[in-house]
């Protein structure tokens, strides 16, 4: 799972990520191998805002504010200049933010996205270029990255968390998981801890069944058979025609080893041929105490056999899935030899079958 956050996420927060909030996300974040991501250009807008936000509070003040205000802070001489206070300020949030990145594996993502896209949203007007906002361009190149990100990586669980409602309204009309806040985000997370292994084994389930198939296909040592003769039936040429997933359930997942158990259903199409004697020519010799029989039925059999198998699945941080071990419960089935199961019959006759 990842989580993209836009700038207001670091600005509400004050620059600081001192909240209970802020520092219960990012927790649970690194506890629960959530990845988090920024685009590029959030990194650089943080910084900017933290200067801007910087010079909001510090120009109107005169030098009686500008001391008061130092000397409520601490630590720095009360002689300073507004504008070296300014500087003092501006790097030690910029430290803040940048310390924040690197003690929790933020990953800045470089800009990535289709600029016939960005013309298109500016000429037309489209979010982010609203009437109010025309020139968003640091924003609307944030949303396409991202936009083209969660397009490029089809298997990931991939949410943002922004305020801001040109953003809310884009992760609407393209149909990707947009979080207002923090707290949001949060408590969706810990009700739905594993919302991202779901996501990610239905999106690979077509993939998932597919190797079911081909595991089963490639299993030598199915068995069918019958007992429906007075003798014993031999059975030969057997082929799987079709296999089909009736059904495909996770039934335990251990997070901590990162194994996931699965039960298919599955249902098998077979052909095979039996070889049995002729039940309308057979004779019993009362003398010898034995049947015989001139002719040897050859018969073609479809049967559809149903099983389950179990599956253990492997994933890895991306929850991309490997099998590792694979049982199938039932190999062996049996058939009838009546209209249910008979193609066609073939006579051959020869020499004389004893039994």
């Amino acid at each position: 799972m990842e989580i993209f956050l836009d700038t207001n996420v670091f600005e509400s927060a004050g620059f600081l990520y001192s909240s209970k909030n802020f520092e219960d996300f990012i927790e649970y974040c690194r506890d629960n191998n959530i990845k988090l991501k920024i685009i590029d250009i959030v990194e650089n807008e943080v910084k900017k805002r933290i200067n801007s936000n910087i010079s909001e509070i510090l120009e109107p003040m005169d030098k009686h504010q500008l001391k008061v205000y130092i000397s409520a802070i601490g630590g720095y001489s009360s002689t300073l200049s507004k504008m070296k206070f300014k500087e003092i300020l501006v790097d030690k949030l910029k430290n803040n933010f940048d310390d924040l990145v690197d003690d929790n594996d933020i990953e800045i993502v470089e800009s990535n996205y289709e600029i016939n896209e960005l013309t298109t949203l500016y000429f037309k007007q489209e979010n982010p270029f609203v009437e109010q906002k025309k020139h968003e361009f640091p924003d609307a190149i944030i949303l396409l990255t991202i936009k083209k990100y969660i397009n490029d990586n089809p298997l990931k669980t991939i949410y943002t968390v922004s305020n801001d409602q040109s953003f809310i309204n884009f992760s609407i009309k393209h149909k990707f998981t947009n979080f207002n806040y923090l707290s949001n985000v949060l408590s969706f997370l810990i009700q739905n801890p594993n919302e991202a292994l779901t996501k990610a084994f239905n999106a690979q389930k077509d993939e998932i069944e597919k190797q079911i198939i081909d595991y089963v296909e490639g299993t030598d040592d199915l068995i069918l058979y019958s007992y429906d003769s007075i003798d014993e039936v031999y059975v030969d040429d057997i082929k799987i025609n079709s296999i089909e997933i009736l059904n495909l359930d996770i039934t335990k997942y251990n997070k901590l080893d990162k194994v996931i158990e699965i039960e298919a259903s599955i249902s098998i199409d077979f052909s095979c041929t039996a070889y049995y004697p002729d039940p309308d020519s057979i004779s019993y010799d009362k003398e010898d105490s034995i049947y015989y029989s001139f002719y040897q039925c050859v018969s073609e059999i479809n049967t559809k056999e149903s099983t389950l198998c179990y599956i253990n699945i492997i994933f890895d941080d991306d929850y991309v899935f490997e099998f590792e071990d694979f049982e199938i419960q039932n190999k062996e089935f049996e058939f009838t030899l009546d209209e249910r199961y008979i193609v066609s019959t073939e006579y051959s006759e020869g020499n004389i079958h004893t039994f």
